[in-house]
C-alpha cells in the first residue's frame, strides 16, 4: 500500500509542479524554477560528491544508476563524470519530463519502474547514487530498495546513498499548554474496509500557551478497537502556524478506515510530533463511534466514495501501520535509523566506508550520506 501511495503523490507532484518537489525551495514553489539554475545546482552538488568519493578512494565507474532520478536533475551532472546514467523513477511524469529534459541523450537513458523491483540484472552496474528519494518512502520499502541496490552493483562497486535518520526533537510544552477542546463537525458514521475520507475538526486552544511552527503540533486519530489501539497513527492535518489561547479553527483530516470490517471508536487529538499526544498531557479527546463495512462504496450522507479492493488489504491487528510524517513542504516523509541501515549492509557482505552527516532533509531532520562499497574492505 505505501508503493502505490509514493507512486500516486509523485505522479501528481510530476504533473503539478515537478522542479519544486525535487528542491522545495519555498520562493520556488508553483514554477518558480529557472530550469538553468535548477540543473546548475545538481552539477554543484555532484561535484561536492565526487570529491567526497575520491577522498574516500570510491568511484563512479562507467555506468551509474540514479534511483529516484525525477526530472534528472543530478542524472545530467553525472554523465559529466561517467561514459554511461541509468535514471530510474517510479513517476511516469517524472520520467517523461526528464526524458524531454535530457541534456546528453547519447548517455543518459530515463526509465520508469514499479516501486519495488528495479528492471535490471544482477551486477549490472558500477555504481548507485540516491539523493533526497528514500526519504519519503516507508521504512519498510526503504530497505526493500536498499537491497535491490546492492542486488544491481557489481561486487567491488560502490553505492551512495542518502537517509535521514530521526526527526531532532522539539521542545516540549509545558503541561498547561496541551488543553484542547475538539468539536467534530462531519464525521461519517460508516465507511468501507480501507475507505480514505475528510473530516472536518473545530479545535479551541485551551491551554495558557501559544502554540508556534517549532513546537510541530498537528491534528490526528487513533483507530480504536474496544479499549485497544488497532491503528496509533492515521492521518494528519496542520494547525495555523501561530494559535494563541482562546482561538479556533476549522480543519480537515484525511482519514482512512481499518481494513477489516466491525465496530471502532475513531479518536481525535492533538499531538507534538516525536514528542507526546495531548492526551498524556492530561486534555481529552474526541471519541466517535464508526462502523466500517465490507461494501466497497459507503455513502457519508454527502457523497459517495469508492475504494479499490487491493488497495485495502486487512492489516494484522497487533501491527499498527507506519504513520507518514510531512516536511514543511507537505511531503511524506520517514527516517531509518543508522544502526539499522549499517546492519542490514554488514549482513548482506558490504563495506560501510564512511557516514557523513547532510543537511538535505531539511532542519528538523538528522541525516546521512551512506558511502558503501559491495564487498569486503
Amino acid at each position: 500500500m505505501s508503493v502505490r501511495r509514493v507512486r500516486s503523490t509523485w505522479e501528481e507532484l510530476g504533473r503539478s509542479d515537478p522542479f519544486w518537489a525535487v528542491l522545495t525551495h519555498p520562493d520556488r514553489r508553483g514554477g518558480r524554477w529557472e530550469h538553468d539554475e535548477f540543473f546548475a545546482l545538481g552539477r554543484q552538488d555532484v561535484a561536492e560528491y565526487i570529491a567526497m568519493l575520491a577522498e574516500r578512494e570510491l568511484f563512479l565507474g562507467d555506468r551509474v544508476l540514479d534511483f529516484g532520478c525525477g526530472v534528472g536533475r543530478l542524472t545530467n551532472a553525472l554523465a559529466e563524470h561517467t561514459r554511461e546514467v541509468i535514471g530510474v523513477d517510479i513517476a511516469g511524469s517524472m520520467i517523461e519530463q526528464a526524458t524531454e529534459l535530457n541534456q546528453h541523450p547519447e548517455r543518459v537513458t530515463f526509465m520508469h519502474y514499479d516501486g519495488r523491483v528495479l528492471p535490471f540484472p544482477d551486477a549490472g552496474f558500477d555504481s548507485a547514487v540516491s539523493l533526497l528519494v528514500l526519504q519519503h518512502s516507508t521504512p519498510e520499502t526503504q530497505l526493500a530498495n536498499l537491497l535491490e541496490l546492492r542486488r544491481v552493483v557489481r561486487p567491488g562497486g560502490m553505492i551512495m546513498v542518502q537517509i535521514p535518520s530521526r526527526r531532532r526533537h522539539p521542545a516540549p510544552l509545558p503541561t498547561e499548554a496541551g488543553h484542547v477542546q475538539l468539536e467534530p463537525l462531519a464525521v461519517p458514521e460508516r465507511l468501507g474496509r480501507g475507505q480514505h475520507a475528510e473530516i472536518r475538526v473545530r479545535i479551541t486552544n485551551r491551554g495558557a500557551h501559544t502554540w508556534r511552527a517549532e513546537h510541530r503540533i498537528r491534528l490526528g486519530n487513533h483507530w480504536l478497537a474496544g479499549d485497544r489501539v488497532l491503528i496509533q497513527d492515521d492521518g494528519r492535518s496542520d494547525l495555523p502556524h501561530t494559535f494563541r489561547p482562546g482561538q479556533d479553527a476549522e480543519l480537515t483530516l484525511p482519514i482512512t478506515a481499518p481494513g477489516r470490517a466491525g465496530d471502532y471508536q475513531l479518536e481525535l487529538d492533538l499531538v507534538q510530533e516525536t514528542v507526546s499526544w495531548f492526551a498524556d498531557l492530561g486534555s481529552r479527546p474526541a471519541r466517535l463511534p464508526v462502523r466500517v463495512e465490507h461494501a466497497e462504496h459507503v455513502s457519508d450522507g454527502e457523497h459517495t466514495a469508492h475504494v479499490e479492493p487491493d488497495l485495502a488489504p486487512a492489516p494484522e491487528p497487533d501491527l499498527p501501520e507506519v504513520s507518514p510524517e510531512f516536511d514543511d513542504a507537505g511531503i511524506e516523509m520517514h527516517g531509518l535509523e543508522v544502526s539499522l541501515v549499517r546492519a542490514l549492509f554488514n549482513h548482506c557482505g558490504c563495506h560501510i566506508v564512511d557516514v557523513v552527516e547532510d543537511s538535505l532533509a531539511g532542519e528538523e531532520w538528522e541525516s546521512y550520506t551512506y558511502f558503501v562499497r559491495h564487498g569486503p574492505s
